[in-house]
């Protein structure tokens, strides 16, 4: 009897479940990646929240 053919089924799940945490973990990086880039390509000029407001903040007075 070899240790291979008692082990071999216990392996084989465990590879195929760390395998699948794997891509898991690769689409998750990806997609953050994706969004992160998306967001700093969009923004243009990036404005800071620091509780005070701002011109660009406000209503244009004036107009409809």
């Amino acid at each position: 009897m070899s240790f291979e053919r008692v082990t071999g089924g216990m392996h084989e799940r465990r590879k195929s479940r760390n395998i699948g945490v794997a891509l898991c973990l690769v689409f998750f990086i990806g997609l953050l990646f994706v969004l992160t880039t998306v967001k700093i390509r969009d923004l243009g000029a990036v404005e800071g929240f620091d509780h005070t407001p701002r011109a660009t903040a406000l209503p244009i007075e004036g107009g409809s």
